[in-house]
């Protein structure tokens, strides 16, 4: 049941990056117009940085629970 929940974690996780990348994406396009301030870009590509990171943070713990369950059933 353990592996079930760190799976489903790693999973959320990996969507999360994805999405915070496709979000830096748009922003991109969004900053490139004339009528988006450059302070209000800066604030959301820090928002959707700090959510990468989170998710990547997220992803990594659930990974490496996922290998120490592993490795204890082995044994």
């Amino acid at each position: 049941m353990t592996r079930l929940v760190f799976r489903v974690g790693l999973l959320i996780a990996i969507v999360g990056v994805v999405y915070c990348v496709l979000g830096m994406i748009q922003l991109a396009s969004y900053s490139a117009g004339p009528n988006y301030p450059r302070e209000l870009a800066t604030q959301h590509f820090r928002l959707w940085l700090l959510g990468m990171g989170l998710s990547i943070t997220v992803g990594l713990f659930c990974l490496v629970l996922l290998w120490k369950v592993k490795n204890k059933q082995h044994e």
